[in-house]
């Protein structure tokens, strides 16, 4: 008839490709035969060896977009959605990244958000700065520590950093028997306890007088592999994850924020923790050695 057209399938109504991969594993469109995802959609940053980035989620990284300085939209972004396996760990680099981009853009600064499986997401505003020498330090033994993604903004009035290298991470006859956590309805410090009476505080003892006590089995070799927190513009509360499988309690405000569980990726381990404090603790990181 007059008027009338074919329509062919470019004549459509369609999706972004970056709509389709949040699409993907938003709980709408799961089917109740897919697995169950972890409730930790955090994504967590790590600064290693060689000028290498890792990123870690429990439910694994699904894409990530790349952002040039003065982009509006994101106009590249790499996606795992493909692999036969959820991608918990992957590895970055500058030059790969830049090479990805348009080459008139390769020189610009670089913002990357990295979203989980679960939905979760993670800004990092310059790429570049994560392989500076600000991502890494010296442990007095000589090793290189590196600092992870940090949780809390930092912003809070009289908000000072603060950081501690733990003896018992570059001191063989250093023991770690506990661990005291000052907390009210936030984190307020860490106070940790070696065998040898000694003690290192990471803010401050504010809180619930006296603290709580988590104490380590040092007979089972038990040590912290970890932390769970809850956390948002400040750290809201803190679980201790150790490497028999033992939890404790969450420490401070159980509900706050948001969940975030920050463990070393594979080859590292816990050398100390870095953040900051004001009355309370406003950014908390991990500082992680081979």
């Amino acid at each position: 008839m007059p008027g009338q057209r074919l329509c062919l399938p470019a004549d459509e109504c369609n999706w972004h490709r970056l709509d389709t991969l949040r699409f993907r594993n938003h709980p709408s469109f799961r089917l109740p035969t897919d697995p169950p995802l972890s409730p930790d959609d955090s994504v967590q940053v790590w600064s290693v060896d060689n000028g290498n980035v890792l990123l870690t989620a429990a439910t694994g990284i699904a894409f990530i977009e790349l952002f040039t300085e003065g982009d509006d939209l994101c106009h590249t972004w790499i996606e795992y959605v493909n692999s036969t396996n959820v991608m918990r760990q992957v590895t970055l680099t500058d030059a790969d990244l830049r090479a990805r981009l348009p080459e008139d853009r390769r020189t610009r600064k670089l913002k990357l958000k990295i979203i989980s499986g679960g939905g979760g997401d993670h800004t990092v505003e310059d790429f570049a700065q994560l392989t500076t020498k600000a991502a890494r330090t010296k442990l007095p033994d000589g090793r290189l520590g590196f600092r992870s993604s940090k949780l809390g903004f930092s912003n809070m009035d009289g908000s000072s950093p603060e950081e501690v290298i733990l003896e018992s991470a570059h001191i063989q006859t250093k023991l770690l028997l506990k661990i005291k956590i000052y907390h009210g309805f936030c984190l307020d410090g860490l106070e940790f306890f070696y065998e040898d009476g000694t003690s290192q505080l990471f803010g401050k003892r504010g809180g619930k007088p006296g603290g709580s006590t988590f104490e380590l089995d040092t007979k089972r070799a038990e040590v912290v592999m970890g932390f769970y927190l809850r956390a948002g513009v400040w750290i809201d509360g803190i679980q201790i994850l150790t490497n028999l499988g033992r939890r404790s309690e969450i420490y401070g405000n159980a509900t706050g924020g948001s969940g975030h569980t920050l463990v070393p990726p594979r080859g590292y381990s816990i050398a100390g923790v870095y953040g900051s404090c004001a009355q309370w603790i406003d950014g908390f990181g991990l500082i992680i050695s081979r």
